[in-house]
């Protein structure tokens, strides 16, 4: 998976191009956002919301509404 682990974020960048860096806040912005959106599911207090990367392929874009 491409999640960003924070606490070994600054000194991995540091080692990184300048592209794969932004690549990686990309990613973590994405996966961050996705757990602000689990957040709000009902239910989400009492039991537990599962976030996964979707596949981006086109027929997957087109099956959840987000085809370009």
């Amino acid at each position: 998976m491409k999640y960003l682990c924070l606490i070994c974020a600054e000194k991995v960048m540091e080692q990184m191009t300048e592209a794969d860096a932004e690549q990686h806040y990309e990613d973590y912005t994405e996966f961050t956002e996705a757990i602000q959106v689990a957040a709000r599911i009902p239910g989400a207090w009492i039991g537990c919301v599962e976030v996964r990367p979707v596949a981006e392929d086109e027929r997957t874009l087109r099956a959840i509404g987000a085809a370009a």
